[in-house]
């Protein structure tokens, strides 16, 4: 087994495995993360005992960007992750994390972490892979307690990152409330089928609500004067709320399918601001067959009211 280590960016190799720290999440815990992402456990379809997955993506992505001196300036841009078993909350959890690349780009260095949560019997809860970006003359690095490094990224230009608007596949316009209809999952016939949307308005304090519930205290989610010095020029949302968004979608339709055997492999393409109103919607493309199961591929997105896309990409849900 190879030993992991506390690793900076400077030093941080492809290949090298880094210490993360012990995981634990709490009733507590979870209740602060619903509360932040505004769902409930009921909306959610989670059962007694079990974290949300969105729950326990959020405590691994902290412990990720915390394990390497990640300098403020860093942004995410692409993220994949896999929901493989139940986590158990007050029950102890082993994450672990690996640098798998590491490559100069025009803009700076790219770095791809990938990152997993095992329980102490050695089943995997989750597994995924974090793609950064280092800008080229990065500001001071984050403190650890500060908890971690901007997680909004912008657009790539990969065409196969588009959103929902392309090819006239848009599920619907917003929905006033923006809690959709649970009672749509049970309608959805197959491939061609839209996903019931997710609405959410982006306020200062639903971010600083976040931000205490993911332990995510980069300054540019709270911090005005140092954020308008940065490319975003304000606040921005943090990009793993957004995807807590995206998965409500998957969620709402898809229920234990999307819990245990689901995923996602998006890009983020855009930053979403105080005031903003987002909505997450999906497309269920194709099923397909796999050795896990029966699985609906989805396309799935996040736009602003503008109709930016400020998150785009798949996400899957095992039927059978």
């Amino acid at each position: 087994m190879v030993q992991a280590s506390v690793v900076t960016f400077g030093s941080a190799t492809p290949g090298q495995e880094v210490a993360t720290g012990n995981l634990v999440l709490t009733q507590e815990t979870v209740e602060r993360y619903l509360e932040a992402i505004e769902a409930s456990s009921a909306v959610l379809g989670a059962e007694p005992g079990r974290a949300p997955p969105m729950a326990l993506a959020a405590a691994s992505f902290r412990l990720l960007i915390e394990s390497v001196s990640l300098p403020s300036g860093t942004m995410h841009l692409a993220q994949q992750l896999r929901f493989l078993a139940p986590a158990l909350v007050g029950v102890p959890l082993r994450p672990r994390a690996r640098v798998a690349q590491k490559l100069a780009r025009g803009a700076g260095t790219a770095i791809a972490l990938e990152h997993s949560v095992l329980t102490e019997e050695g089943n995997v809860c989750l597994s995924g892979r974090a793609l950064l970006l280092v800008p080229s003359e990065p500001a001071s690095p984050l403190s650890p307690l500060a908890g971690g490094v901007q997680v909004e990224g912008r657009d790539t230009g990969d065409p196969a990152a588009g959103g929902l608007l392309h090819d006239g596949d848009r599920v619907r316009p917003p929905l006033p409330g923006g809690h959709g209809d649970p009672a749509a999952a049970a309608r959805l016939g197959g491939p061609g089928d839209g996903l019931m949307p997710v609405v959410r308005e982006i306020t200062t304090e639903k971010i600083r609500r976040y931000a205490r519930a993911s332990g995510d205290f980069n300054p540019v989610h709270l911090d005005e004067t140092f954020a308008r010095g940065t490319p975003f020029g304000g606040i921005v949302a943090h990009g793993m709320l957004l995807l807590a968004y995206v998965a409500e979608v998957m969620e709402r339709a898809f229920g234990s399918g999307w819990r245990q055997g689901g995923g996602m492999d998006v890009r983020l393409r855009a930053a979403a601001r105080p005031g903003d109103v987002v909505e997450s919607a999906g497309v269920w493309q194709q099923t397909r067959a796999a050795p896990e199961g029966t699985i609906a591929e989805c396309k799935v997105a996040c736009l602003s009211q503008r109709g930016e896309t400020l998150v785009a990409g798949r996400a899957w849900a095992r039927l059978t």
